[in-house]
């Protein structure tokens, strides 16, 4: 009887049949990696979303107003009365000299607003000013900075919602990175409160939060954009 081996090993080009599946199984399993290796990036970016959302919701729920905070001025954002009138509480009670509410609605006059929020007519005819410009976030840190600037102010209370705060704070600090900004987050009226664990548990809470960190990220992303090229400004002293 011959050896069958060396035809069984080889195909009819005389090629190992070792070799050809091998080649073939390799080539099979090359392609996969890339897709693993992308696979893989895809959840550990989700998992750091997932963890920056609930770090977010903690610091939502955590941050608490001064007591009595004192400033030059006061700064808040239109988007809800309740914020309003938190402010104007703080000017009635002698913590600045003046309060900008900025983003108010150009069909908006100043008596009707002040007649909405039920406001002293005379604090109101002497130390509030109005902003119309300003059409979102960044809008408002721009306007606000030029008021503040216009007035020679060092310091300022912002004045917005607990769960709008942390990006307000960042449009505030690169449009004014001169001034020292306090924050005096707002809970009433907001549909985020309680813990973070009942904002994430929500669904009215989660969409808010959610589509708020998501703005937050931006305006991170734009502030270290900003900052990696700008001149640097010290703080102003009070």
């Amino acid at each position: 009887m011959g050896d069958d081996r060396g035809f069984h090993g080889r195909d009819m080009n005389g090629n190992s049949q070792a070799g050809t599946q091998s080649s073939v199984a390799n080539s099979s399993r090359g392609p996969r990696r890339p897709a693993v290796v992308f696979v893989c990036l895809a959840l550990i970016l989700l998992l750091a979303l997932a963890g920056g959302l609930g770090a977010f919701a903690v610091k939502i729920a955590h941050d608490e107003p001064q007591a009595a905070p004192q400033a030059d001025g006061i700064v808040v954002l239109t988007g809800g009365a309740a914020r309003i009138s938190e402010a104007l509480k703080l000017l009635g009670n002698g913590s600045a000299k003046r309060l900008l509410i900025t983003g108010v609605n150009v069909a908006t006059s100043r008596e009707a607003l002040r007649s909405e929020l039920d406001a002293s007519k005379q604090l109101f005819d002497c130390c509030v000013d109005l902003g119309r410009q300003a059409v979102n976030t960044e809008g408002n840190a721009a306007e606000a900075a030029a008021w503040v600037r216009n007035q020679h102010f060092t310091s300022v209370i912002l004045v917005t919602s607990n769960y709008h705060m942390p990006r307000s704070l960042i449009e505030f600090q690169r449009y004014l990175p001169e001034a020292r900004v306090i924050a005096y987050p707002v809970k009433a009226g907001s549909p985020v409160t309680g813990s973070a664990v009942e904002m994430l548990t929500n669904s009215v809470a989660l969409r808010v939060v959610a589509t708020e960190y998501a703005k937050y990220l931006v305006a991170l992303a734009r502030k270290i954009a900003w900052d990696s090229w700008r001149v640097p400004v010290a703080p102003a002293q009070s």
